[in-house]
């Protein structure tokens, strides 16, 4: 893995549970461009980051993955690497996005993705997280992306199944790394 600095952008829990809600489920560029714009530009005025999207990687648990991806998507010059832990494909769905069926009607993004699901994961009236989870890594391998679906018995909170494959959703990510 390449040295890194990690950027934690605070998810905003019970204290404004309705406008995370807004923020990380929301599939619009809003996010990205937050990113793209204001609080990557900061750090770079502090450090030498290297101006690559196969350098960065965005990383996201639940909401936050699903953010994460629509970052990636929204950005594709700027961001090419996720890990996601059960990503919110259904609620993304719920607001009218199906990811899975987006990526197979544009055309083909560079994106190299680590997804984790599992058994356990939440499946409600908005859809079922590993099945989602799947039908994502179906599309983008359709595509001719690359794609790790790490699934087993895990569920959605507390992430244990997400937490133990970390090290290796990040040597995977990172393969072929200078």
């Amino acid at each position: 893995m390449p040295v890194s600095i990690g950027v934690f952008v605070d998810p905003c829990m019970a204290a404004c549970e309705s406008e995370r809600v807004m923020i990380y489920d929301d599939v619009s560029d809003k996010f990205s461009r937050m990113l793209t714009e204001e609080l990557i530009p900061s750090i770079a005025a502090q450090y030498s980051l290297i101006d690559d999207a196969d350098a960065r990687l965005l990383v996201g648990f639940s909401a936050g993955a699903i953010q994460s991806f629509t970052s990636a998507w929204h950005q594709p010059n700027s961001f090419h690497k996720l890990i996601g832990h059960n990503t919110s494909f259904p609620a993304a769905k719920a607001l009218g996005s199906d990811y899975a069926a987006l990526v197979a009607a544009a055309p083909k993004r560079d994106l190299r993705l680590s997804l984790v699901s599992g058994t356990n994961d939440l499946s409600d009236g908005r859809g079922n997280w590993l099945e989602a989870n799947q039908q994502m890594a179906d599309a983008l391998i359709a595509k001719g992306n690359s794609v790790r679906l790490m699934t087993g018995t895990g569920g959605h909170y507390p992430p244990d199944q997400s937490s133990m494959d970390f090290p290796n959703a990040l040597r995977w990510i990172w393969q072929g790394c200078p």
